[in-house]
């Protein structure tokens, strides 16, 4: 993942997992690691330099304490999508970065995007609120980042409701 490369300085990742994505963040970054659930936290803390048990919403990280955010298949499942934009535009420093990669909605009026919409409740409560059909792209507009790089692509993944994916990097002016 050339893209999390691109990290620097004190790295928060939100919804960290196991910590898989540690491997390709440069190894001199301060990596914080947000995780809401309990059983990563073992793991976690074998690979992060702090473990922060928080949701994307409500990090309690002071206000632009943080050089680069990496979100990684995580924004699908935040339950306030704009609230965990905007906390992100909070902590990162004049200067940081959002490096992300995630999985889009369908194009509207797309077959592919009517079963999206329709699977998407039952998607939510058995993926850990994962919602196939969220317009990523379209929230990020949203918020006080530049647009540095943004690359739309499709990519064949285990669930056959996953096909259109944004990867993107945002700067803090």
């Amino acid at each position: 993942m050339k893209l999390f490369g691109e990290g620097h300085g004190t790295l928060l990742e939100i919804g960290a997992g196991f910590g898989v994505n540690r491997e390709y963040f440069p190894e001199a970054c301060r990596y914080l690691a947000l995780e809401p659930e309990d059983a990563f936290h073992h793991r976690l803390s074998q690979v992060a330099d702090k473990v922060i048990h928080a949701h994307a919403e409500n990090t309690g990280l002071s206000p632009e304490s943080v050089d680069t955010v990496v979100c990684c298949m995580v924004l699908c499942s935040v339950p306030d999508l704009g609230a965990a934009l905007r906390e992100i535009e909070r902590v990162l420093k004049p200067g940081g970065t959002l490096l992300l990669m995630e999985h889009v909605g369908a194009p509207r009026g797309s077959l592919l995007r009517f079963f999206q919409q329709m699977c998407s409740p039952l998607s939510g409560r058995l993926a850990h609120g994962c919602r196939p059909d969220r317009d990523t792209g379209m929230a990020l507009r949203s918020v006080a980042l530049g647009l540095v790089r943004e690359e739309h692509f499709t990519l064949q993944f285990h669930a056959p409701l996953i096909r259109d994916w944004l990867s993107a990097k945002l700067l803090k002016q």
